[in-house]
């Protein structure tokens, strides 16, 4: 019989990123072609868009009997808040991914990647939006887009400006 091999995954951001998106496929994507077991998890802040969101992804060559990630292998830290809180998680040897322009990573015993993903969305015409929010949560989305970026947040097709 085959050694048990198991990946761990901790995928984190903030609403609107798609987090939950990117924990369901790379679940789906080792059942469907590396025929695997996965198992995902997610968890989110009240806030439809713009709050914490984070994914759990276990992968395994052996059906999952526990779903959460305590000491990931992988990390994908899409905001300065998701790296600072599950950073130091990470074992020796792991690896992390994060959006350059969002996170400014700290120490570790790590392999770091830096992948400009917010970037790369935006050339393609997918940015983050604070549409279907009530407006005073737009304001706050706002604020924290302007906070973990760095950028002025804009409201487009429309006279109003986000209040922070």
């Amino acid at each position: 019989k085959d050694k048990l091999h198991k990946e761990t995954i901790i995928i984190a951001g903030y609403g609107g990123q798609g987090i939950a998106l990117m924990g369901m496929l790379a679940g789906k994507a080792a059942v469907i072609y590396d025929q695997k077991h996965a198992v995902f998890t997610q968890a989110y802040g009240p806030e439809a868009r713009g709050g914490a969101s984070s994914a759990n992804v276990i992968i395994s060559s052996e059906p999952v009997d526990y779903p959460l990630v305590d000491r990931p292998q992988i990390l994908v830290a899409m905001f300065q808040e998701a790296f600072d809180k599950f950073s130091p998680s990470v074992g020796p040897g792991g690896i992390v991914l994060i959006d350059p322009d969002l996170v400014k990573p700290g120490p570790g015993d790590w392999t770091l990647h830096a992948i400009p993903a917010t970037k790369f969305a935006e050339e393609l015409g997918r940015r983050c939006f604070a549409i279907e929010i009530e407006p005073r949560y737009g304001d706050c989305a706002g604020a924290r887009w302007e906070k973990f970026s760095g950028k002025k947040a804009e409201l487009e097709r429309s006279e109003q400006t986000i209040s922070a």
